[in-house]
């Protein structure tokens, strides 16, 4: 989980996420991203969260599981957790 908003409220874009990674995360920068990173929630849950997670997708599984072993990393001076996404279907009751 990240912290989707900045001191001021503004949410932050991934792509400013992006930039903090590159910058101060080590390795971050050599692995190939298959596209850019994004939130998991449209515009308007993250307006009403202060926490959301982030969807990484990478070409190689060798990148995938390099991006996942880093496992705690700091984002916007924020501790997060990185974990293997596993898509579930969603059930809902009738």
């Amino acid at each position: 989980m990240l912290s989707t908003k900045d001191s001021e409220g503004n949410v932050h874009s991934s792509a400013e996420i992006h930039r903090e990674l590159m910058e101060y995360i080590m390795e971050y920068d050599k692995l190939h991203h298959a596209s850019p990173p994004c939130w998991l929630g449209n515009q308007e849950y993250l307006d009403a969260k202060s926490c959301s997670s982030m969807v990484f997708s990478f070409t190689t599984t060798e990148d995938r599981d390099k991006f996942i072993a880093l496992r705690l990393i700091w984002v916007f001076n924020q501790h997060c957790m990185i974990t293997k996404y596993d898509n579930h279907p969603h059930i809902f009751t009738c």
